[in-house]
């Protein structure tokens, strides 16, 4: 729980033989417009990505995407 923590739907695979791309937050929305997914092929690999949602957006626009904001 301190350098990595798996969400609990993560199955169990053999990490030494699975690729892994990075999805920055992993967020797709339409609006506001983000797509972290956007030219990444996750398809078998592992997704890392980071925690919450980006910070320093001034309406807080991504703030439903972040399990930590306040409401």
């Amino acid at each position: 729980r301190e350098d990595w923590l798996p969400l609990n739907a993560s199955p169990n695979i053999d990490l030494p033989s699975t690729p892994a791309v990075f999805a920055g937050y992993g967020i797709t929305s339409g609006e506001p417009r983000r797509d972290d997914y956007a030219g990444v092929d996750a398809k078998g690999k592992i997704v890392v990505a980071f925690d919450g949602a980006p910070e320093g957006v001034a309406d807080n626009s991504f703030a439903r995407f972040n399990a930590h904001a306040k409401a």
